[in-house]
């Protein structure tokens, strides 16, 4: 499936899809005879597209779980989609919820407003597998991951001096490394107190 992603247009979907070696539409499901343009158009247009992201998200969910003794490093974050937005109207924004390693988006979740990332946190994130999957996030959402079984990296920076001072004083290089996760770092990093 090389390049499939790049047909930004139905009709570069399509091209793509006629120019598909036989060996890739059959592990898309696909018959000998390749859709036109305007089929591709249709059927697109006709997807309810949350409940495809539903199965998108839990079809690519399936094929990056991560291998025996391995954890999914999940990272979320919201953006504005660029082009998204119209006249007076703000862009529409998602939050979403990627895979470090494997660098595919497991799930995503359509947010009002950037201020309203925050409670949708919890509705993105219940839709995936989170049982030994690393995550940074926010303090505020230490609860909700530590009770769906997942591991978190919480940054303290300066604009939280109380817990700053007190982690600065704590012995960092004498701490034994608890768990090597792959390609997080296992040392306290740079910037630590």
């Amino acid at each position: 499936m090389r390049g499939a992603g790049r047909g930004r247009t139905y009709v570069a979907i399509a091209e793509w899809a006629a120019d598909a070696d036989e060996a890739t539409l059959t592990g898309l499901g696909a018959g000998a005879v390749v859709a036109c343009e305007s089929t591709f158009r249709r059927n697109l247009q006709r997807l309810d597209a949350d409940a495809f992201d539903d199965v998108l998200g839990a079809w690519v969910q399936a094929r990056s779980r991560p291998g025996m003794g391995r954890r999914r490093l999940v990272a979320v974050d919201g953006e504005t989609l660029r082009g998204s937005a119209q006249d007076d109207q703000p862009g529409r924004h998602l939050l979403a919820s990627l895979d470090h390693i494997l660098g595919v988006v497991v799930g995503q979740e359509d947010v009002e407003a950037k201020t309203n990332e925050i409670p949708m946190f919890s509705t993105l994130l219940d839709r995936i597998d989170l049982a030994d999957a690393a995550d940074a996030r926010p303090a505020r959402h230490a609860d909700y991951l530590a009770g769906r079984g997942a591991y978190y990296v919480l940054t303290v920076r300066r604009n939280q001096p109380q817990l700053h001072t007190q982690l600065k004083t704590l012995p960092w290089r004498d701490l034994p490394v608890g768990d090597d996760i792959g390609t997080a770092a296992t040392d306290a990093p740079s910037d630590a107190p």
